[in-house]
């Protein structure tokens, strides 16, 4: 790859393994959808959610911080569904809990300003769409008392709200994940979807911040912002970038175009080198893992960069 031309990653799909049962093309399809709670605060709660999620077939689940996986309260509420917590997964932080992930949905009580809100039923349909053509999906649920902030809902490329009373929105978080892991549930089986190989040409939410953080050092650079408007501007590149999921050839472009606008700008540092790696995400709590080392599915290597080749499921 030359200097002046770099390139997005190929990403690595993050896919579950059972995507690798050609019988079980929807087990595949529901494996790439991962349900994430934001500092879930009760114990009862995560157990419960565990719980739903194996009523309809979901199997990933992932905590940024919150209560402990262990708790007895936690065991007791998941009933059945000791797998689905035996393989949960607990991040520092939401960044590092949706770094793989290339499709991000949000939940809220009510609609939002400039993000797209559906209800579940619109929803479930579009999530499994997505996961069939080998999209990894990360579903938000934020905390039992405040729910997902303005920021953590800007990541996502579209929000979902259920049509609730109007005098009493708020719905407890293991009711939310039922009510969404059942539409998606009822979307999966209705529309027949068989599942696809993960192509690996979609950035995922790591690399969709460094592309960002490009863009943006490239109007620094032009002087289009300064340093009161570096937030704004940062604001509309992410709203401009979550409108959909971004294929890397489209990405390649908007690369090009930042380094070389940096390069026009700074001719003296020029930005020629490649886009830098994404740090590895951390995991602080897996079935197996207990010492924060990085996640498998961290993004690749610069070396790795370029390629629209199908990726292999890890």
């Amino acid at each position: 790859m030359e200097p002046d031309d770099p390139r997005p990653p190929r990403p690595r799909s993050g896919a579950a393994p059972s995507e690798e049962r050609p019988d079980d093309p929807m087990k595949a399809v529901l494996g790439r959808i991962r349900i994430i709670l934001v500092e879930p605060q009760g114990p009862r709660n995560v157990g419960s959610t565990a719980r739903a999620m194996r009523n309809f077939g979901l199997s990933r689940l992932s905590l940024v911080k919150g209560t402990p996986l262990d708790h007895p309260e936690t065991r007791e509420m998941a009933s059945s569904a000791q797998d689905v917590l035996a393989a949960a997964q607990v991040f520092p932080d939401l960044a590092a809990a949706t770094a793989t992930c290339q499709l991000l949905v949000g939940t809220t009580a009510r609609a939002r300003h400039r993000v797209e809100t559906l209800l579940p039923s619109e929803a479930g349909p579009r999530i499994i769409d997505a996961a069939a053509r080998g999209l990894e999906v990360g579903i938000l649920f934020g905390r039992e008392d405040s729910g997902l902030t303005a920021e953590e809902l800007r990541v996502c490329h579209f929000v979902i709200s259920a049509a609730t009373a109007e005098d009493y929105s708020s719905l407890n978080l293991a009711q939310a994940v039922l009510l969404v892991a059942h539409d998606i549930f009822a979307a999966s089986g209705a529309r027949k979807i068989t599942a696809t190989r993960a192509r690996g040409r979609v950035l995922d939410a790591a690399w969709r911040g460094v592309l960002i953080d490009e863009l943006v050092l490239a109007l620094e650079k032009l002087r289009v912002v300064h340093d009161r408007t570096v937030g704004p501007y940062r604001e509309s590149l992410a709203r401009v970038l979550t409108a959909g999921p971004i294929e890397t050839r489209d990405a390649r472009v908007l690369f090009a175009l930042a380094r070389h606008a940096q390069a026009v700008a700074d001719p003296a540092n020029p930005g020629s080198r490649p886009p830098r790696r994404p740090p590895p995400h951390k995991v602080l709590t897996t079935s197996s893992e207990t010492d924060g080392d990085a996640s498998p599915d961290a993004p690749p290597d610069p070396a790795e960069l370029g390629s629209d080749r199908p990726t292999e499921s890890p």
